[in-house]
This record gives C-alpha cells, structure tokens and sequence, in this order.
C-alpha cells in the first residue's frame, strides 16, 4: 500500500528532482565551512537546527550538499571501527565539533588513523566491498570510476589545513558539528554520494536476489528485519521468506520519499491522490476530503510510518453546531453574559475542542501509544481514554463513524471524572456537556438531545412555579431536576473552598434510591440556608421523591446534564427568585 504512495512521489520527483526534499530539509547544527580547491575557506556559516529551514541562497547550497553526503548512520561509517567521519565522499568531511575541539577532543594519532581509512576507502571502495559479494555486485551497477587523483589531493588539502580551518573556528560560537565542503557543482556531489548510497542503501545485502538481470533487496526504510529477533516478519511458507523485495532503482524512490517524510514533522499527515507533494498535503482532515493517503508519522531518529490507510471517499458532513443548552454564562455582575452559541467548521477543530474542554490536552497523543506509556494522569481517566480512542481516531483521523457512538457515550462518565479535579471549573464541565450533547445529536446517531433538554428545561420551570406540586412524568426529568437539586444545596455551603469533589458521592451512585438517600442527606446538611417557603425548590424534592424510575440504573448523562446546567432555582418569577 505504500509502495502507492511512493510511485506517487516517484512522479513528483522526476518533476522536481532532489529540490522537493533540500527546499524544506533542516541541517544539522554546527558550523559549516565551504572550501576552494586549494582548501582556502571561503564561507563559514552557523546554523541551529532549531531554527528550521532557512530560505537563503547560502543555505540552499550547504543543504542540497549536505544531503547528498551524509551517511545512513555510523555502522556504516567509512573509518570503522571508529566512525567519527559522518561524511560519505572526498568533496565532504564531517565530524562532531568535540571530536576535533576541546577537552574531548580525539588524540592525534586517533584522528589521522580515522582520516586514513577515510580515504583510503574512498579512492578504493573496492576493497571495502570485495569480501562482500552482494555488496561488490550493487558498486559494480556503477557506470562512473573513481577520480583517486582527486581523493588523494583533496586528503592532503584535509591533513594539512584541517589544523588552520580549527584555529579560524575558535572564537565561532556554535555547536554538534563542524562540516567542510570543497566547492563543487551539486551534480558531482549527487554522483559522488551515489556511489556510497547504492551498495549501502539496503537493509542487508545478504537478502539481495538478482532476477533477469536486476537486483532486488529488502528495503531499509520503515523496517527493521532481524530473523533472530524479529522472526514474525519472515514469510515462512515461502522459499524465499523476506517481507518484500524493492529493485534498486526504486529502492532510491523509498529513500527519496522517506527523506521527504523526514523533512514534515511528527503526527497525522494527509496527501491527496493527485498531490506532487509540494500542495495538496495537510496534517489536518476536512469534511468532504476524498482520495487520499493518510499517515500517521513519528520522527525519531529515522522518519518512521506508524499507521497507513488509503481513504477513497469519505462522504461531506455538515459542521457541528455547539448550542448553550447549558446555558453557560461568563463574566461578573452586570457584565454577565450567556456564551453564544458556535460552530466547528471541521473535525480537527472538534477533536481540539474536545481535548480542551475534557482531555487535558492528551487525546491526539494516546492515538498510537501503549497504554503503558500513558502516564501522570489519573488511572480513571486514562481508561475513559483507552476506551474512547479508536473511535475518536477512526472518526478524526479517518472520517469513519463506526466507533463515534460508543466512544461519545463514555464523555459525561470523563466529565464526572473531571470534576474531581479542583481546578476544574463548573462552567467547563457545562461547556463540556455543551460540546457532548451536540456530538451525540448530530454526529453520534442520537435522538436530538439538544432539543430534548431544552424543551423538558421548559417544562420543569413551568412545573416548578406551579402553586401545587407537579409530578415527574420521564427518568429524564426526574435525573435532570436531581441535578439541579444537588448543585443549588451545594452552593449553600459555608465551607471556604467549595469543591465539585463534593458533587461525587450524588455523581458515583448506582441506583435511584441511593441517589434519592444522599440527596435527603444533603437536604439535612443545608437546609438551614434554604427558605421554608421557597416554592420551586419545595415542588422539586417533592416531585423527585415522588417518582419511581423506570430503569434501576442512574442515568450520569441526565444527572450530570442537570448539575451542569444553569440553575432554574436562580431564575426570577414574577421579579422574585425567592417566593
């Protein structure tokens, strides 16, 4: 299935060639020295790779040759056993700056033994490769001999200005690496680079076939196969069981796309089918997208692929229209005001609303991780997590519904969980249950719960201002009235601090009549700050007391919807809160 995605790249890239990955690639921190023939310096740069890519003419030619020249990583280092050499041709030489200066710098005997086998095998690569048949066979695909006339001057140039060239760096203030380039057209770098890359670029040549004249091998990129440690990988009822086999020129394509990757950063991206992977690639999903790659991506060290899917077709949603069923209300005193009503114009911007008002911000990085590495939260909501998030992955990521439902049902269940949190705010818990009754109404394949609770708060204000008491005629009614009942007692707390922890023992009953029990409880507690003959509050206990609900099992959507909620009790009748 990747293999689609990197023909795609191929067509790009026989467009654009090597600038579609060196116009975003990010060099390395250090300090970058570019050479004349004669190895007099001619620019010194200092670049820090936190600054991200840089649009400058200066840059643009370190980078295209930087890239050119790196090696694949240090096991396949010229100067073995050592490996302080990074660099993989004689226009190059790459080390760390503290191999060079400094306290930790390399003795000098160590040094000119790692800058001999250096050289030595790049004006003779094949006597690096000789004992390695496959190997030999992938250098000798090669059209273009050695220019050892080149190697060798440009060795004696290393060795008998390298001293000069870190003396001119001393009072540079830069760090990780010191790079030195001799100034050449970025052609003969792309074919000196080559001659490192093809017999190295590889997983390990031992896995190479050669088939009517093409070598095919298994591919470096995304893999990592070693038959002792990883032997599930291997096609056992196969004669020839390695995953897959990539011909060596399409082999440069998974590298050439795989270096791209490396140029985005971490987490979902999104590539159209027709994409030439300069636009048409977002690291966020619209409504209505169709026809594209996605691509979960984790830069470690190595881009590395965590997840694929094709998505043909997702088909276009309407936005999510967030109503204050709650009627949350913010600002002090006459500057009170009820929040306005808003829409989510795309799924992104729920899945952040969401992990705002809910998550703590930890939704979008549970996605791929092991719940063991799913830390310093509370052990409660990082189940409620656990539990929610294929289906708000499926949902975000993908445009599947499937799993929405169930994983919305769990939100008023985090909600509770939430509120255990003193730096919880009840207004965020009411916004919260805002943001999860129109997910469950218009995305979760409910009823509209939205227009249920407002038509039954009207008719609960209505019953509650009657000169004689009402009945409950639903569950909903009797668990949203609940809810109100037990936030107006426990804001007549005296305590100091009032904390939504004490909401928990209403919020984790099982059943009804324990519900009604702690209610009564609480009633006992704080009916010394509630008027006698405070008519809407007296009709409601006697209507919760009086009902019988139909299902054992506490309703928390319900209840947690009503404790939420702007409170009716607060609501003035006839110009008196208080009759």
């Amino acid at each position: 299935m990747i293999d689609q995605l990197v023909q795609q790249f191929s067509q790009a890239y026989e467009q654009k060639g090597v600038r579609l990955i060196t116009d975003n690639y990010v060099l390395k921190s250090g300090a970058y020295v570019r050479l004349d023939d004669e190895g007099n310096i001619q620019t010194v740069k200092v670049y820090n790779s936190k600054d991200g890519h840089l649009a400058d003419k200066e840059y643009a030619w370190f980078a295209m040759r930087d890239y050119y020249s790196l090696i694949l990583n240090t096991n396949k280092a010229f100067d073995l056993p050592a490996r302080k050499i990074h660099s993989n041709n004689y226009l190059t030489f790459f080390m760390k700056k503290n191999h060079l200066m400094g306290k930790d710098a390399l003795e000098k005997h160590q040094l000119l033994d790692s800058i001999e086998k250096y050289y030595i095998t790049l004006e003779d690569p094949i006597q690096k490769y000789k004992s390695k048949k496959k190997s030999l066979e992938l250098y000798h695909t090669l059209a273009v001999p050695v220019d050892s006339d080149r190697v060798k001057i440009n060795k004696a140039i290393i060795l008998d200005k390298l001293d000069t060239i870190l003396a001119e760096l001393e009072g540079v203030d830069f760090s990780n690496y010191i790079k030195l380039f001799f100034d050449a057209p970025s052609e003969l770098y792309q074919q000196e680079g080559r001659r490192y890359f093809v017999p190295n670029l590889y997983n390990k040549n031992a896995y190479n076939k050669t088939i009517d004249g093409k070598i095919y091998g298994l591919t470096n990129n995304n893999m990592v196969f070693d038959t002792d440690k990883k032997p599930y990988l291997e096609h056992k009822t196969r004669d020839n069981t390695i995953p897959f086999f990539v011909e060596n020129h399409q082999s440069f394509m998974h590298k050439y796309f795989f270096d791209w990757l490396g140029t985005r950063k971490s987490g979902p991206l999104y590539i159209k089918g027709d994409s030439d992977f300069v636009e048409g690639i977002s690291d966020q999903r619209t409504y209505g997208q169709k026809g594209y790659h996605y691509i979960q991506l984790e830069q470690d060290k190595a881009p590395t692929i965590i997840d694929y899917s094709f998505v043909p077709f997702v088909e276009k949603e309407a936005p999510l229209i967030v109503t204050n069923v709650q009627r949350v209300s913010h600002g002090c005193g006459e500057e009170r005001q009820l929040m306005e009503d808003y829409i989510l114009e795309e799924p992104f911007m729920i899945e952040k609303k969401l992990d705002q008002l809910i998550f703590q911000g930890r939704l979008h990085y549970v996605y791929y991780q092991e719940a063991s590495d799913i830390t310093k939260i509370n052990p409660t909501m990082k189940q409620f997590l656990l539990a929610s998030r294929e289906g708000f992955k499926q949902y975000f990521r993908l445009g599947q519904k499937n799993g929405l439902r169930s994983a919305v049902k769990i939100l008023p269940h985090a909600i509770c969980q939430r509120l255990h949190d003193k730096e919880y705010p009840k207004w965020k818990a009411a916004e919260a249950m805002n943001l999860y009754i129109a997910l469950i109404s218009q995305k979760g394949g409910d009823e509209d719960m939205a227009g249920k609770i407002l038509q039954l708060r009207k008719e609960l204000s209505t019953k509650l201002a009657e000169p004689v008491t009402q009945d409950c005629d639903t569950d909903d009614e009797f668990y949203y009235l609940s809810g109100q009942i037990i936030s107006y007692m426990l804001d007549r707390s005296k305590s100091q601090t009032t904390k939504h922890s004490m909401a928990n023992m209403f919020l984790e009953t099982k059943r009804p009549e324990q519900l009604i029990k702690e209610i009564r409880f609480a009633f006992m507690k704080y009916n010394h700050d509630i008027s006698r003959n405070y008519r809407k509050f007296n009709n409601a206990m006697a209507m919760i007391q009086a009902y019988t609900c139909t299902d054992n099992k506490v309703d928390v959507k319900m209840l947690l919807t009503g404790y939420t909620a702007s409170n009716l009790f607060y609501e003035k009748v006839g110009g008196n809160a208080d009759e």
